[in-house]
């Protein structure tokens, strides 16, 4: 597939995206990751519908984030939405080390992804807590 044609399926699952058609979207970076493998959109915006698509395991969310880092590794938006991810689904540690290479990468605007970890762990690990908890309240 032509450089064009990814870039004309990449907007189009970005349309799908934005418009909460997280199924048609994953759909459609799926196509654009078999034609184009090489391409680290496909794998990132892959990863960023396919978070809201139940049925998909979270580790294969993970891995296309890792993906789309592997071959843009100097993107800070990959790491830092990557990093989101992690935040989301309580892989804490995991979240902070990649917030700190956005940082690394991008020193300009570190105090936004140490901020950004800061606000999301405080916003997801009560919530992981609780339903620890509630599963074991020994």
């Amino acid at each position: 597939m032509a450089s064009e044609e990814v870039e004309k399926e990449i907007v189009k699952g970005q349309t799908y995206l934005a418009e909460g058609e997280y199924g048609k979207a994953v759909k459609v970076f799926k196509k654009a990751i078999k034609t184009a493998p090489e391409v680290a959109a496909t794998y990132f915006n892959y990863a960023e519908a396919a978070q809201f698509v139940q049925e998909i395991d979270p580790e294969k969310v993970a891995e296309a984030y890792k993906k789309a880092i592997e071959l843009d590794g100097n993107n800070p938006f990959y790491y830092s939405s990557y990093g989101a991810f992690c935040n989301a689904v309580g892989n804490f540690n995991e979240a902070e080390n990649i917030y700190n290479k956005a940082a690394e990468i991008d020193p300009e605007n570190a105090r936004l992804y140490f901020s950004e970890f800061a606000v999301d762990y405080n916003a997801n690990a009560p919530i992981l807590m609780e339903s620890i908890l509630a599963r074991d309240p020994s």
